[in-house]
């Protein structure tokens, strides 16, 4: 009986463990920490989901190619001194991308005394009235954080999920971008 229960008891610990996170070396001085099932799809796929002709430094996504993180390198230059600026572009920005954008978070923060411009939003893109195939409007979650590096380039961390799996990926995205090292 006594076994039985320590068994039961190990059961359902492992079943409340959090997902485990693996360490991804992004460049020198650059590390993220990703959810251990993520995968990095082909080239091909990779191009076809980015709004950026730029290639991101690193892509990665779910098993079921539904959930999105990118790093992106921008090599605009920015003043350190310049964050709320920075975030004021990138804003309009952001508006300009999407039909509709509903910012749930919108502000500078501080992790690990680094500043970010952070941007949280639900958005809509509306099928194109020219297109011959009608899906229907495409509605996601985001999680952006800007920073400036010590070069002045700027570094963008990406998380992106549907917005019917918001609630369900919201914590992941925020400890992804929490665990995240820029030197």
């Amino acid at each position: 009986m006594r076994s039985f229960i320590f068994i039961l008891f190990g059961f359902i610990t492992l079943s409340f463990t959090p997902d485990k996170f693996v360490k991804v070396e992004v460049t020198e001085g650059i590390t993220v920490f990703l959810p251990a099932d993520f995968i990095q799809p082909p080239q091909e796929e990779i191009n076809k989901r980015m709004q950026s002709p730029r290639i991101p430094l690193i892509f990665y996504t779910d098993p079921n190619n539904e959930v999105d993180f990118s790093v992106n390198m921008s090599y605009s230059l920015w003043a350190q001194k310049d964050i709320e600026i920075l975030r004021s572009f990138y804003r309009s920005t952001i508006l300009s991308l999407y039909d509709e954008v509903n910012f749930i978070k919108d502000e500078i923060v501080e992790v690990d005394g680094r500043q970010y411009a952070e941007f949280e939003f639900e958005s809509k893109v509306e099928d194109d009235e020219e297109s011959i195939i009608q899906k229907g409007p495409v509605r996601k979650y985001t999680l952006i954080r800007y920073t400036i590096l010590k070069n002045n380039n700027t570094v963008l961390l990406n998380f992106t999920c549907p917005l019917y799996a918001e609630k369900k990926w919201n914590d992941t995205a925020r400890e992804i971008m929490d665990k995240a090292v820029i030197k």
